[in-house]
């Protein structure tokens, strides 16, 4: 099974959710790519009961819509705060990766 086709199947139905004024900002050309691409075998559904973080989406899905929202929803002011929360993100994950993984244990005398 191919992840990110399945990905585009999840994007599809929560896009879909979306009011009008929204989904019209996602352009044509991408509603065609997720038609095309995606898993036609693949049945998702939405639990309403749920928040959006409980629907145990795909990490593919995520960037997908993280993507669309950067690229088509958001305003300028908007965008470049999220932008910032991204890279804030980044940092803090590096940082992790160098507390997990570190290589300390190559300077200490023996």
């Amino acid at each position: 099974m191919n992840n990110f086709a399945t990905s585009l199947v999840e994007v599809e139905i929560l896009l879909n959710q979306l009011e009008p004024k929204y989904k019209n900002k996602i352009p044509s050309s991408f509603w065609k790519y997720i038609q095309e691409n995606k898993d036609k075998n693949y049945k998702f559904t939405i639990n309403f009961n749920k928040p959006l973080e409980k629907q145990n989406l795909l990490p593919d899905t995520i960037a997908i819509l993280t993507y669309i929202n950067i690229e088509y929803l958001l305003n300028e002011k908007q965008k470049n705060f999220f932008k910032q929360l991204l890279l804030e993100d980044e940092k803090i994950a590096e940082s992790k990766k160098k507390e997990k993984y570190s290589t300390d244990i190559f300077n200490k005398k023996i």
